[in-house]
């Protein structure tokens, strides 16, 4: 699937709604996500911002890896930033992150160290 209609879908956004929040036509949208062009450096900013990866990403560069955050415009609440970054997690991880939020401190300290074992024995083998 293409990467623009991929990252829309995580949105929940259909081809009018993206192309009004970055300032574009449908007609425009709909040719990204059909190969036939790419959108200008700016709109690429504006997209990295709202899909949360880099511009690499959207250009193809499957060797990069998404940034850990979008880049949230000022004007964007917490609750929608999370969920527009949430979205682009993979299930898995969306799955961890639902039940380590769920713990209480104490509980996300034993996780913490658990994983911090994990992590440091998997170095050394």
């Amino acid at each position: 699937m293409n990467v623009y209609k991929e990252l829309r879908k995580k949105l929940n956004l259909n081809q009018e709604e993206l192309a009004t929040k970055v300032g574009v036509t449908q007609t425009s949208v709909s040719r990204w996500e059909k190969d036939k062009s790419i959108p200008d450096y700016e709109t690429l900013k504006k997209l990295s911002a709202l899909f949360g990866v880099s511009i690499d990403y959207l250009l193809g560069n499957n060797e990069v890896v998404p940034i850990e955050r979008p880049l949230v415009p000022e004007t964007m609440t917490p609750e929608r930033a999370k969920e527009i970054w949430m979205a682009t997690q993979s299930t898995a991880t969306q799955m961890l992150i639902n039940l380590v939020l769920q713990l209480d401190d104490f509980q996300k300290i034993r996780v913490s160290t658990f994983a911090t074992t994990l992590l440091t024995e998997g170095a050394t083998s």
